[in-house]
Formats: C-alpha cells, sequence, structure tokens
C-alpha cells in the first residue's frame, strides 16, 4: 500500500514522509499488522507450518507469498502512476532471488505487464552490481584533467564510448 503521510514508522522501520513530500516521492510498502505488530503471530503459524509439512513446505510457502507481495508492490505502483513502460524494475537481495520466487514473479506479472522478463531484472546483491558498473565506468573514462574519471553534469558516457570501442 501507499504508505500514509502522517506516519513516521511503516512495518518495523523509522520512516520521514516530509522528506518523502518534499521529494515528490510516494512511499510504497507493506506491513505485518500495524509497524509490525503481527510479526510475532507469523512467526507462530511459520513454526507450525514447519512441524507440520518441515523446511520444503515453509521453503514452498515463503516463495508463494513473497512472490504475492512484489506483484502487489509493482501493481501498487502502476495504480499510483510511478511505473512508466520504459521502466525496468530491480528485484535484489539473495531472500527475492532464492527458490521459485524469480519464476513465480515473472509468471503472475505476466498477467498484466507484457514480456515481464524485459522489465525486472534479479541481481542477489543489487547495491554491489549497480557499484561495479559504476565503478567501471568512472575508472575507464577517467584522463589527465579528470583523473576519477566519468563525466559529471551530464548523462552516463558508457554508452559513447562503446560506440567508439565498437568501431575499432
Amino acid at each position: 500500500m501507499v504508505v500514509p503521510k502522517e506516519t513516521d514508522s511503516f512495518g518495523p522501520f523509522f520512516i520521514n514522509t516530509a522528506a518523502a513530500k518534499e521529494k515528490e516521492f510516494v512511499l510504497i510498502g507493506c506491513d505485518v499488522g500495524q509497524n509490525g505488530s503481527e510479526l510475532q503471530k507469523l512467526s507462530e503459524i511459520g513454526q507450525k507450518i514447519c512441524e507440520i509439512g518441515g523446511n520444503a513446505a515453509m521453503e514452498m510457502l515463503i516463495d508463494e507469498v513473497m512472490s504475492n507481495v512484489a506483484v502487489e508492490l509493482i501493481q501498487c505502483a502502476m495504480q499510483q502512476d510511478v511505473w512508466q513502460d520504459e521502466m525496468v524494475i530491480g528485484i535484489t537481495g539473495r531472500a527475492a532471488t532464492t527458490g521459485k520466487k524469480k519464476e513465480l514473479i515473472l509468471k503472475k506479472l505476466s498477467k498484466f505487464i507484457k514480456d515481464p522478463e524485459s522489465k525486472v531484472i534479479f541481481a542477489e546483491d543489487g547495491l554491489a552490481r549497480g557499484a561495479a558498473v559504476m565503478s567501471r565506468c568512472m575508472n575507464s573514462m577517467g584522463c589527465p584533467g579528470n583523473p576519477f574519471g566519468g563525466n559529471r553534469g551530464n548523462s552516463c558516457i558508457m554508452k559513447e564510448r562503446q560506440k567508439y570501442q565498437n568501431r575499432y
């Protein structure tokens, strides 16, 4: 759901809705109860499932529930006009990429997004992946006057560099 504008926490996390409003961000999240109030109950349900069906049953349930959460978050973004056709969403973290979640998310998204494989990127560690791309760009584009590289104040020059390299 869209995080209520008058709150300072959502789920078990503190948030700054004033800063989000100032930057014209739409905060979207999910909660268990109110501000995580039902986390203990969720834990107890998980324990019962493990006792009855074992770890395999729990893993299947987690994949199903969390793929639903991911899809509902994306649907919420679409309803808020945050999603644009040219966008690609990154789903990161081992918790989001293990088990059958990837396949389930893509299958569920295919009901309302054409070719979801081209709209979703799964990465075990999105922060590290982004840092690697940025460092490659910054390192590769250095020059004597700007030894750290990059194209400060303008768009990324990786595409221009690739065009230049492809000519040779």
